[in-house]
């Protein structure tokens, strides 16, 4: 039996956190839970006033009769002292019933009409979130990115332009290979009117791709009916919740209004038709309003010289070990048909494979780990790349103790003591907003790009999973009052950007729930932003990290093909939308998760069954995770 190491460790804690967040990732159940507290919240509080008003009314009712029955006594005594009057005191009496009867009626009549509003709060809401205007291609409003000052906005990314379509002047290509890129300059988000406004879809062309995330929605309720048109209100389909469609156009009818959308429910088929517009939740909605100022354009991109990458994960501590590199791994690699290694080149302590300038200059201790100069490290790539293996270097990004115990005064902190914050992996996190930070690791996978490695993958490209309690005790270093996902796409943007003069891919790694869920998961990674920006997204959609029930599957670690299935579904279909979206190379396991409470050996039959799950959807590529590095001997196809 082997010992477990620390990152083995590391993987157990972090199953028992995220536990609790993939139960709720059965298609959006995690959003849906979200909907459905803001409903009970509602309904709590529509309830409360309806207390209140029941009892006041309650209690006049009351003192009403008692009044009224003191003032029948009162009047009955004098009647029975003056008979003369007894016409009046009937008169008098029928007047007094007559207003009991329009108090109970009033009574009865508020109550009903404070128990209505729940669903037109819903209704309002959902309105506010979905006001789209057709066919106005003339006052598209898009966002600016400006390189440097002397950038020319150009028509797309391709050679790292973007355009800018807000601009009536004419516009002129500028490569910006050929410009002084400001390393501390970053893409500027120009500000802009609030507005839903979007591209109508066009029928000539069958243009389905978003120009803002304001078109993208997904179902909030069960077997919502699609019509073939408004006013036939002809059923044709039924959609299950947290189905992802893209809104086409909106139209107002007396009664109701409906959006016309296109979505797909597998891998091939897409359905058009209108459903009712309180049915879509909009995306946007769900992460910021300031959502709607980010648009969709289509971006430069670059695929690895490999076509269909078989990669392992090949840590630090086994690099370390020129040996392990040229000959153990090597030879196994030859064995098995693997043509790739994702190797350790920034790793999860923030130390080093190589010394480098950029840490000399921005964190001097992750230079202390490094083993190789880079004349050493050039000369081994050299030697596996002549052998047919594709080298991706893997940059740890914002999971960096070394960088945050350097820099105390930008990394996150606990607010009422000052100290770094640890959270789960008890080790401190630097911030996704320290603009230094990025310069670091962007200059580190140049160096690594200098060398020979020939591609760039960015792990931990996020914030650290804080609770919502504890969100509001820790420091984040937000100095520019960004949202986590505004952070996470414009230090993606700029690395696209400034990596684009090596021409080698560059490849981000993300969450596997992140596929099916519409917000950001509150760590600033976001499907749509991601994909359109980067070259290969790769999702780590590792069966054991499912919780029991996720995509109705009693325990996901005993159904590899089932559970990658359906996690890479979500991403399929939605890279369908958008102008230019990343190749997806999932990470699947190789490893047996001992900690899951149901879970299966993961040998050759299992892996079998993720690669089958991926081909079965069109992905000839995957990556093979195992902390330890050891892996099955098999014919990896």
């Amino acid at each position: 039996m082997f010992k477990k190491t620390n990152q083995e460790k590391q993987e157990k804690k972090w199953y028992k956190i995220v536990n609790r967040n993939y139960q709720l990732s059965k298609k959006g159940k995690l959003t849906m839970k979200r909907i459905n507290a803001e409903k009970i919240a509602k309904t709590a509080i529509i309830l409360f006033v309806t207390s209140l008003v029941t009892i006041a009314l309650l209690f006049s009712y009351i003192a009403i009769n008692i009044l009224s029955e003191k003032a029948f006594a009162k009047k009955a005594q004098i009647n029975e002292n003056k008979n003369q009057e007894s016409k009046e005191n009937i008169t008098l009496n029928k007047k007094e019933n007559k207003f009991e009867e329009e108090i109970k009626i009033a009574t009865t009549t508020i109550i009903e009409q404070l128990a209505d509003p729940i669903d037109d709060a819903n209704n309002t809401n959902t309105e506010a979130t979905n006001t789209f205007i057709k066919n106005d291609n003339k006052n598209n409003n898009l966002i600016k990115i400006e390189l440097s000052e002397e950038s020319s906005p150009s028509t797309n990314l391709n050679n790292a332009n973007i355009v800018n379509l807000n601009s009536k002047e004419d516009t002129k290509v500028t490569n910006v290979e050929e410009n002084n890129l400001n390393k501390n300059e970053e893409p500027k988000l120009e500000e802009q009117e609030k507005t839903n406004k979007i591209l109508s879809y066009s029928e000539k062309n069958n243009n389905l791709t978003i120009s803002s995330l304001n078109q993208l929605g997904f179902i909030n309720a069960g077997n919502v009916s699609l019509f073939d048109s408004p006013e036939s209100k002809k059923e044709i389909a039924k959609i299950r919740y947290g189905t992802f469609v893209k809104v086409l156009e909106k139209y107002n009818a007396t009664d109701t209004t409906y959006n016309r959308i296109v979505y797909s429910d597998d891998e091939s088929s897409e359905k058009q038709g209108w459903v009712k517009s309180i049915f879509i939740t909009n995306i946007s909605s769900y992460i910021k309003p300031s959502s709607s100022n980010i648009v969709f354009e289509p971006i430069k991109k670059i695929h690895g010289r490999v076509k269909n990458v078989r990669g392992i994960y090949i840590s630090y501590s086994t690099a370390t070990t020129k040996s392990n590199l040229l000959e153990k791994y090597l030879r196994f690699a030859k064995r098995n048909n693997i043509n790739a290694f994702v190797i350790d080149v920034k790793g999860d302590d923030g130390q080093l494979l190589f010394k480098s300038e950029a840490a000399n200059k921005h964190a001097p201790a992750a230079n202390n780990f490094a083993v190789y100069s880079k004349e050493e490290l050039k000369e081994i790539i050299n030697t596996l790349k002549a052998e047919g293996i594709y080298l991706i270097a893997r940059i740890v990004c914002f999971k960096d103790p070394t960088y945050a115990r350097t820099h105390k005064d930008k990394a996150i902190i606990y607010k009422d003591t000052g100290e770094l914050y640890t959270g789960i992996y008890k080790i401190p996190w630097a911030s996704a907003y320290d603009r230094e930070l990025w310069n670091y690791n962007i200059e580190v996978a140049k160096e690594a790009a200098e060398i020979g490695f020939d591609e760039i993958q960015y792990d931990y490209v996020r914030f650290p999973e804080i609770s919502k309690e504890l969100r509001n005790k820790v420091d984040l270093r937000n100095q520019r009052n960004e949202t986590m996902f505004e952070a996470i796409y414009k230090f993606l943007l700029k690395s696209k950007i400034e990596l684009s003069s090596y021409n080698i891919p560059l490849a981000a790694d993300i969450f596997g729930l992140v596929p099916n869920v519409v917000d950001d998961l509150g760590i600033g990674q976001q499907w749509e932003l991601i994909s359109n920006v980067v070259d290969y997204i790769c999702p780590m959609v590792y069966p054991s990290h499912y919780a029991n029930g996720s995509f109705k599957l009693p325990v996901p670690d005993a159904y590899p093909y089932e559970t990658v299935y359906n996690s890479v579904l979500g991403g399929v279909i939605r890279n369908r939308y958008l102008p230019s979206p990343a190749k997806i190379r999932p990470w699947i396991q190789a490893f047996t998760a001992t900690w899951v409470k149901g879970h299966i050996t993961y040998g050759e039959s299992e892996i079998r069954k993720q690669i089958k799950a991926l081909k079965d959807l069109g992905i000839n590529e995957y990556m093979l995770w195992n902390a330890s590095n050891r892996y099955i001997e098999m014919n990896y196809e």
